[in-house]
């Protein structure tokens, strides 16, 4: 066993190629033929079959030669081996005396020769064959495995597609609300403030004026600001009115600050003069100034 286990690839395929057969190689190694058998499947893990094959080829053709199949004698392998010297089985053939013909014997060793450089090649193929057949299976594993990974992929894109439509869909819907409420908001507005105008119109604010030019909500609850913009400006042009002619400075004054507070208010201003002289004044400029 400890000369079995020095045995690595190379001395097998050099033995090989030189003819060993199966009791060769077990009488060089001192085994069994179980024991180089083990041996032969650690060293090749995957390629021991063929190597087997090779070696029972040769203990074939070392039987036919045995048998006289081809007419000749072939030396069996040698019984004591000398551990790592090469040996060939096949170097020496004896002819029978009616068959002496050196370029016979020569023939056959080329034939000899090439058929185990053939056999090397066969075996070399084969390895090959059988490496490429594991990458291949690796490569469909690798495949089956990815097709696999795109089926989920396309069941989560399918979802997520879904999802996002479901999404567009609501969102469409939402905004159709948005715009349809907007819109009827807009035109309710637009009432509310038709409406407004119309109860101001209708509203009516009462002041006092009086001759000393205090100005006052008749209404002491009154919110409606009395502005008096622009009382400078119509009390210039009411100066140059005949409707004023007769009317004191003072009168004018006042004159001219409530006819600002009825331009500038949003409801309808019915002034309570103190001075009555005043009343046709303001009802005659009201829509003229």
């Amino acid at each position: 066993m400890a000369l079995l286990k020095q045995a690595r690839q190379v001395d097998l395929r050099f033995g090989i190629r030189h003819g060993f057969d199966m009791d060769a190689f077990c009488e060089k190694y001192s085994c069994t033929p179980e024991e180089f058998t083990q041996h032969v499947r650690i060293i090749y893990r995957h390629d021991h079959e063929a190597i087997l094959d090779a070696i029972r080829a040769n203990g074939k053709r070392l039987s036919r030669f045995k048998r006289g199949d081809r007419g000749n004698t072939c030396t069996p392998p040698p019984s004591n081996l000398e551990e790592g010297k090469p040996i060939s089985l096949l170097t020496e053939v004896q002819l029978s005396p009616a068959n002496h013909d050196p370029s016979r014997a020569t023939q056959l060793q080329l034939l000899e020769a090439a058929e185990h450089q053939q056999s090397d090649e066969i075996i070399a193929l084969e390895s090959q064959h059988k490496q490429f057949a594991r990458e291949h299976r690796d490569c469909i594993r690798q495949l089956r495995d990815l097709s696999e990974d795109m089926e989920q992929l396309r069941l989560a894109f399918h979802t997520k597609a879904a999802e996002y439509e479901a999404i567009v869909n609501e969102n469409n819907r939402l905004v159709l609300e948005m715009n349809r409420i907007s819109q009827e908001r807009a035109e309710k507005v637009a009432i509310l403030d038709e409406t407004r105008q119309q109860i101001q119109s209708l509203q009516v604010v009462n002041i006092c004026a009086y001759e000393n030019g205090t100005i006052e909500p008749f209404d002491g609850n009154c919110t409606t600001p009395l502005d008096e913009t622009g009382n400078e400006r119509i009390y210039s042009q009411l100066l140059d009115r005949e409707e004023c002619e007769a009317l004191r400075l003072k009168d004018v004054r006042v004159l001219s600050k409530v006819l600002a507070i009825a331009k500038n208010a949003s409801v309808n201003i019915e002034p309570i003069f103190e001075n009555d002289a005043l009343e046709a004044s303001f009802q005659a400029l009201i829509n003229v100034i």
